[in-house]
């Protein structure tokens, strides 16, 4: 992720499930347990900032209290392909 705006928690800074990624994929009716398991990180980020997260780490945004914008560029890595009838639009696999 990298941010193209400054983001505090007064406009909605992501926050992460630190350790989360460990319970591996969790089902939506999980996801409150395996939060109140792990600590919380507020990300806040300056513009140009860049954050790296594993993807299956338990992640939101907060409310945004202000009318600040909050944008951010994702890029995803991914070395498998997709199931099917997804398709990735380019693809070295």
């Amino acid at each position: 992720r990298v941010y193209l705006d400054d983001v505090k928690r007064d406009n909605g800074c992501l926050e992460l499930a630190l350790g989360s990624h460990k319970f591996g994929k969790i089902s939506a009716g999980d996801i409150d347990d395996v939060v109140e398991r792990c600590p919380i990180e507020f990300c806040e980020a300056q513009r140009g900032d860049v954050l790296i997260v594993k993807a299956l780490t338990v992640h939101k945004s907060g409310i945004s209290l202000s009318h600040t914008q909050r944008r951010a560029l994702r890029v995803d890595y991914v070395a498998k392909e997709l199931p099917s009838p997804l398709k990735w639009k380019h693809s070295q696999i």
